[in-house]
């Protein structure tokens, strides 16, 4: 008899680095970071020759007016920010998240969730848990 497998332990909130802004509309896209420069294509924490694209996010995401921040600092890699780009084009939030049980929970996160929150754990509706190899 195969013994189903232990039940992780979720996140709390800020080890997740959740966050919920109204005003982001569930987006929460470079392009609506104050540390985004548009005209670059750059970010404020990230090395000067990073490209960082603007339907993007990472974990280090502020509400803010995109432009505002100080020139690319060098401060992160974008592995170390969790950067990363959906790949069904669309913007992110837990509404558009995999692990978001379309009320109030998360299989991830612990506590209240709201909707249009958003977290480092997000992965995309129907994303492959892994790749499999063509060869």
């Amino acid at each position: 008899m195969i013994s189903k497998p232990p039940e992780r332990e979720k996140l709390s909130k800020d080890q997740a680095l959740y966050v919920f802004k109204p005003e982001a509309k569930g987006r929460y896209q470079c392009d609506q970071c104050w540390m985004w420069q548009p005209t670059t294509e750059r970010c404020s924490a990230h090395g000067k020759n990073d490209r960082i694209l603007g339907t993007a996010s990472c974990g280090y995401w502020m509400w803010g007016k995109p432009g505002t921040g100080p020139s690319p600092q060098g401060s992160l890699t974008k592995l170390e920010s969790g950067y990363t780009e959906n790949p069904n084009g669309e913007p992110f939030g837990c509404h558009r998240c995999e692990e978001f049980d379309g009320k109030s929970k998360c299989e991830i996160v612990s506590g209240y969730i709201q909707a249009m929150g958003c977290c480092s754990a997000w992965k995309p509706i129907d994303q492959p848990e892994w790749e499999d190899d063509e060869d």
